[in-house]
């Protein structure tokens, strides 16, 4: 796609040079042809570029038609800085190349996590349930899923945000218990 900024005030600068030759003279059926692609080609590049300024913004109130307030161009280059790391120092060394920064990140939570070890102890879930400790009744997880269950599950998510799994364990967790039952 190439950087659309550029595009854009190419297509804008072309379609205005054969509108100014327009004004002198007849254009020709190329030329009328090639006017009416660009003109094409630069409204969707601004909507490109608009679509493009509004996810970077990521701002929940703001709606489709304030995109080029100031405002929101603040906010988006700020959600842009402070998602991004330039440098970073690890002991007295500063990374600034993208691979050794996300090198220095994947060897600090892999020595922070480390590795798994054996566990000398496990639970034996049968002496469990001949113990007498009470199991759950799941009967209602081997009924199937209705169509009005999914529907419910859907509609109950809010409309203008993309659900977070606390979200989705809120509002569809019944579903997708009943879901995973099943597999």
């Amino acid at each position: 796609m190439g950087h659309i900024e550029t595009q854009l005030h190419l297509a804008r600068d072309l379609v205005h040079q054969l509108e100014i030759a327009q004004d002198g003279r007849i254009l020709s059926v190329l030329e009328r042809w090639l006017l009416s692609k660009l003109k094409k080609l630069a409204l969707a590049l601004a909507s490109t570029k608009r679509t493009i300024a509004r996810l970077r913004s990521r701002i929940s109130w703001l709606k489709e038609g304030d995109a080029n307030s100031k405002l929101f161009h603040s906010f988006a280059r700020y959600r842009k800085k402070k998602n991004s790391v330039s440098k970073l120092t690890v002991g007295n060394q500063v990374l600034t190349a993208h691979s050794d920064i996300a090198a220095a990140v994947d060897q600090f939570y892999f020595d922070l996590i480390g590795a798994s070890k054996d566990r000398n102890i496990s639970i034996n879930l049968e002496a469990l349930e001949t113990a007498g400790t009470p199991s759950p009744n799941l009967i209602e997880l081997d009924s199937p899923i209705t169509e009005q269950e999914v529907c419910n599950a859907i509609n109950s998510l809010p409309s203008d945000k993309s659900p977070r799994p606390v979200d989705f364990t809120k509002f569809a967790g019944p579903l997708l218990k009943r879901i995973l039952w099943l597999r």
